[in-house]
């Protein structure tokens, strides 16, 4: 099963060589996303620790050197793991934390903002170009650019981690995102982000929290035809396009948890398979990309 990239949530934000890391930009992204959390990332943090720890007891990894996160890449781009995929996809496993705020992110914009040209001429802003492609191109692209010095980066490791769950896997979750080429367009709530990174629905401009509101009415109108339209401008940044699709995962899971407590008297997550499939077929996450 494909998980398309939209379904990925804490993603991507969007070194010069010879930058000790305290100046390189990675860092600078990757702090203000830990800031991000009402923990300062230390949850974050710590699940990136163990998620490493489970790619090299289960064979992905040698080690946590940089050498054998470009091996991992090779793998991935080759198909030549000893396994598909990991037990555990580490996007799915960073929804289970609490306590972050998208809105927080937009400081990152401003971090890009302060130092264009060191972004501009960065290796990340040539890798986050690859950010809406396949899989295996952007695995190429990092394996191109990338040295295994770049791995001690926290930045770099997650979006090694994050390339899983962009692949062909089986991990059970094909639930949770519907890609479909055919919607009803009565049925459909059109969002778009402009090249100003400005968020409308209809002819509406909105906030993040009008945005949800407006999603959490159209899923309730609609149920299991409810179809999501996301369409964006080239010059859309990624951290904004990231952010829209947050607050549609996160408000349709919103809604999946509540009737879950109302059906079943228990959390989504704890649910067994055929309960879960209940859940999802009512409150489907179907998104259109245009």
């Amino acid at each position: 099963m494909k998980i398309h990239f939209l379904s990925i949530v804490v993603i991507l934000f969007s070194h010069f060589t010879g930058l000790g890391q305290t100046e390189r930009i990675e860092k600078q992204l990757m702090d203000c996303y830990y800031q991000s959390y009402a923990d300062d990332g230390e949850g974050y943090k710590q699940l990136l620790f163990d998620y490493q720890n489970l790619l090299i007891r289960e064979g992905f990894l040698i080690d946590e050197s940089g050498k054998s996160y470009i091996q991992l890449l090779k793998g991935m781009v080759n198909g030549t793991h000893p396994k598909k995929e990991p037990s555990k996809l580490f996007c799915l496993e960073s929804q289970k934390l609490r306590g972050y705020d998208p809105q927080k992110t937009i400081v990152c914009n401003q971090i890009k903002s302060a130092d264009s040209t060191n972004y501009n001429k960065s290796i990340v802003k040539q890798i986050e170009q690859f950010a809406f492609d396949s899989p295996k191109s952007l695995a190429r692209k990092m394996l191109e650019l990338l040295s295994k010095e770049d791995f001690t980066l926290d930045y770099y490791k997650r979006l090694s981690f994050l390339v899983f769950c962009m692949v062909d896997t089986q991990a059970g979750i094909n639930e949770d995102f519907q890609e479909v080429k055919d919607y009803d367009p009565d049925k459909a709530l059109h969002i778009t982000i402009t090249e100003k990174d400005e968020v409308y629905v209809g002819h509406n401009q909105v906030s993040k929290e009008k945005l949800a509101s407006y999603i959490e009415q159209h899923a309730l109108r609609n149920k299991s035809e409810a179809t999501f339209v996301v369409a964006y401008s080239g010059k859309t940044t990624y951290s904004v396009y990231r952010n829209t699709i947050d607050i549609v995962y996160n408000t349709v899971n919103d809604l999946r948890e509540k009737l879950s407590l109302e059906k079943f008297g228990a959390s989504f997550e704890d649910l067994d398979d055929s309960l879960r499939k209940q859940i999802t077929a009512i409150y489907p996450l179907i998104i259109v990309e245009e």
